[in-house]
């Protein structure tokens, strides 16, 4: 028997969903249209357990408030929220499971790495995909983990977030442990030397420094504003135009325009993605820059061999050999 509050927040979805049935309201094709590029916060349910409106409203109150604060480090530019902000999973398996399971990864990862793919099969989630993905998971464990577009934090953070966490109570921790986990969804780093950054969000920061002195490093912010997540309040993102592709044995690149800015796509066949900046461009080929991982590569503009290079350009090593292809119809 499906417990109340689970019957509750299903008739609640499909009222939101304009008449779906409440069957529909988990199915991937019919959760309601998210902005491009926004972030989408999830608060996946177990089983086992009801839904909790504290933990929802939670959530959303500190995505409000991490909005805010990111938008104050940048002067202005933040990331896009959907409508609700919050979005219930409801899953077919108990709280237990999510830290049980081994999916054959670490056991630290057990919790992200369940968590992510139940939420891949209930709302499509995944990792290089057109939307970050923040996942609140009721699962009785203590280990959240974030990189590549998804973070996922277990039951210890929503107990956390609404006051009730058996030894550390400010919710404001809690709240601040959200913008760590999202900087590392964008693709922030911890600082390479965390003394010399004490008051880091990325570092130690929002255990000690919340909530008035948290801070994004200048490497941070750098890194943010080349990310095509962060934009002016109010500023529509729009899905970028193929201007080329390349192909090469297992992947490909896309030159796109990006909202009039040029930007380069890789696509792994495995589903890794990666985005880069066009440094240059000429009658030979392009010049791509990747920030957070400090990476160059040369595409030749007729195809043939490309490079890369670690080192600011210093050396080069050959990379793949790619092909252009017809760019799809826009």
């Amino acid at each position: 028997m499906v417990p109340f509050a689970r019957t509750a927040a299903l008739l609640l979805a499909s009222l939101i969903l304009g008449g779906a049935s409440a069957a529909a309201a988990t199915a991937p094709d019919a959760a309601p249209e998210r902005p491009f590029r926004s972030v989408r916060f999830v608060y996946l349910v177990s089983a086992d357990r009801p839904v909790r409106s504290d933990f929802r409203d939670a959530v959303a109150a500190a995505a409000v408030t991490v909005q805010r604060f990111y938008a104050e480090q940048l002067g202005g530019p933040t990331f896009t929220l959907g409508d609700p902000v919050v979005e219930i999973a409801l899953s077919d398996k108990p709280a237990a499971w999510f830290y049980t399971h081994d999916p054959g990864n670490g056991s630290t990862l057990w919790g992200h790495d369940n968590g992510l793919a139940e939420v891949r099969r209930l709302l499509g989630a995944g990792h290089g995909q057109d939307f970050i993905w923040v996942i609140y998971s009721d699962g009785p464990g203590d280990q959240g983990a974030g990189g590549g577009g998804v973070c996922v934090m277990p039951e210890d953070d929503l107990l956390g977030l609404v006051g009730r966490h058996p030894t550390q109570k400010d919710p404001r921790r809690w709240v601040y442990g959200m913008a760590h986990e999202l900087g590392h969804a964008l693709g922030l780093s911890h600082p390479a030397d965390l003394a010399a950054a004490p008051n880091a969000i990325m570092g130690a920061g929002f255990y000690t420094c919340f909530p008035d002195r948290c801070e994004l490093t200048p490497d941070d912010l750098a890194l943010l504003r080349h990310s095509p997540f962060i934009r002016p309040a109010g500023a529509a993102a729009r899905p970028p135009r193929t201007l080329a592709v390349y192909t090469y044995d297992g992947g490909r690149f896309e030159r796109v325009d990006d909202g009039g800015r040029v930007r380069w796509l890789e696509r792994g066949s495995g589903g890794g993605r990666f985005t880069f900046d066009q440094a240059a461009a000429s009658k030979r080929g392009f010049l791509l820059y990747d920030p957070s991982r400090g990476l160059h590569l040369r595409i030749p503009r007729a195809g043939g061999q490309s490079a890369i290079s670690s080192d600011g350009g210093v050396t080069w090593r050959d990379l793949y050999v790619v092909t252009p292809a017809r760019p799809p119809a826009n």
